[in-house]
């Protein structure tokens, strides 16, 4: 079984360490800190591919899904829902807000009509159908 796994080289590293206090860091993002990613597991099956995807913090309205063919693509948008109060003040933010989008291929054809969507705690869960390979036509030459 052939597994694949992302390698981050800065995830491991130190370098936000060496300079935490020293005033450096404030509001720079380190490398681990750009990209905002959400993890997904992708389950295949003789009939359909079911998908499983983390979007914590996301309103259910806010989850777009396309298929096109072999192409799914979800995104979504977080928003800020951040209330102050009158006496306090942001010293640091490290939630996310803006967009997130990931697209991959799944192989073979899916049904578009037959994709199954369901939401809750945060995860998001697909069903989608394999298109049935449509039967062949023989033409006969008059």
């Amino acid at each position: 079984m052939n597994t694949m796994i992302r390698f981050d080289p800065f995830e491991a590293s130190l370098i936000p360490e060496l300079f935490k206090g020293m005033g450096f860091n404030r509001g720079l993002p380190f490398p681990n800190e750009l990209s905002v990613d959400f993890k997904v597991d992708v389950f295949e099956s003789d009939k359909e591919y079911r998908v499983l995807a983390e979007l914590p913090g996301v309103a259910k309205d806010d989850i777009h899904i396309a298929v096109d063919r072999d192409l799914l693509t979800i995104s979504a948008e977080i928003r800020s829902e951040v209330v102050s109060k009158a006496a306090e003040r942001l010293i640091r933010s490290e939630r996310f807000v803006g967009n997130l989008r990931r697209s991959f291929s799944l192989g073979a054809d899916v049904d578009p009509e037959g994709v199954v969507a369901h939401y809750e705690n945060g995860v998001l869960a697909l069903t989608l159908p394999k298109k049935v390979p449509g039967s062949v036509k023989r033409i006969v030459v008059s």
